[in-house]
């Protein structure tokens, strides 16, 4: 009996041994979203018990081997070699074990889309391979386990997501991840905003008639440009009424909300002070300065706590156009209002005038 016992036992190893058992195989991709919206720096690896493991780039007229790593910043192991025969329309990239990591910046433009402040992305290009696959594939099995995450920075919001593979969706702080298992042929779609949307379309309607206050979206937050005229009499630095009534309008709109803080932002354009101003204002800074400044002890005075407003001096600097027309100069002379999230604090994300991110 023991022998009997023996020998099948001895056979059933044996044909294990000879078998071929499906390599298992986990990835894990994880995005992290910068905070233009518009990048992400991509990290992703592969664990499996295969000797060896290929990576795929879409062969492309003009494109080397080695230009399809230009723009990685990490590959691990550090050792592999390219294959341009065995796949008709990739170029291989193998590696000698059947793991590896990679971390690239991913290039969003042709995926990416933006309508109404909500940035919708798609991993997938559309594209299939001749043999079927698509969007992330494994071959010749599924993935046992697929993870797909994307990190957000502070200025944005998740809105939605969906894959076309059943999978699990976790929530954790600004981390979202899908985990999957016995999947292949991914594909995923991310949904975004600035966290500022809401205060962007609020402060639309309320300001809606006046044609001379311009509302923008930008990643540092919502930006407010009022013209110096609509504020201060020429040459001044005392508020029309006109004035402020738009900015009592944009206090009642944000001072009860503590999640929102303030910067005032004053501009000139740069023709010299001079005659009777230059007593009281030595140069376009002093001017832009001391605007500035009115505009914020009004807002206090309106109820704006003074603990979630700043003021801030440009002078000449940062023109929104060209000096050399009365209308280029009119434009330039202005005062601007960046409204960002309290715990984003100015310091860390200095204020860029420049900015041409706006949606």
């Amino acid at each position: 009996m023991r022998k009997t016992l023996s020998r099948i036992l001895t056979g059933l190893f044996l044909l294990l041994g000879s078998m071929q058992l499906p390599a298992a195989t986990i990835s894990e991709h994880i995005h992290f979203l910068q905070e233009d919206g518009e990048h992400s720096l991509r990290y992703y690896t592969i664990r499996s018990d295969s000797n060896s493991y290929k990576v795929h780039f879409w062969k492309q007229a003009g494109v080397t081997q080695e230009d399809h790593l230009r723009e990685f910043l990490y590959i691990y192991p550090n050792q592999y070699q390219w294959d341009e025969v065995s796949d008709a329309v990739s170029d291989l990239l193998v590696f000698p074990q059947g793991s590896y990591a990679m971390m690239d910046w991913e290039p969003m433009n042709d995926r990416l889309s933006v309508d109404k402040g909500v940035y919708t992305y798609r991993s997938w290009d559309g594209k299939k391979r001749p043999d079927g696959h698509y969007g992330y594939w494994n071959t010749p099995d599924d993935y046992s386990q697929f993870v797909y995450s994307w990190v957000m920075p502070r200025n944005f919001e998740l809105v939605s997501w969906e894959s076309n593979r059943p999978g699990e969706w976790v929530r954790r702080y600004n981390t979202l991840s899908y985990y999957g298992k016995n999947v292949n042929d991914l594909t995923f779609t991310i949904r975004y905003r600035l966290k500022s949307s809401e205060t962007y379309e609020d402060l639309k309607k309320q300001l809606a008639e006046y044609q001379t206050v311009v509302v923008d979206q930008q990643n540092q937050g919502v930006r407010l440009t009022l013209g110096a005229t609509i504020l201060f009499p020429s040459g001044g630095a005392d508020l029309s009424d006109r004035g402020k009534a738009v900015l009592k309008r944009v206090a009642q709109a944000l001072k009860d909300n503590p999640a929102l803080s303030l910067s005032v932002n004053g501009f000139t354009d740069n023709k010299p002070i001079h005659g009777e101003l230059k007593k009281r204002f030595y140069s376009n800074w002093e001017l832009s300065s001391e605007r500035a400044l009115t505009v914020l002890h009004y807002m206090v005075q309106q109820g704006y706590p003074e603990s979630r407003i700043e003021a801030r001096a440009y002078g000449e600097r940062y023109p929104r156009t060209s000096n050399k027309t009365p209308e280029g100069r009119a434009l330039n002379r202005r005062i601007e209002l960046l409204i960002f999230r309290t715990s984003e604090q100015s310091s860390a994300i200095p204020y860029d005038p420049m900015n041409t991110r706006l949606r």
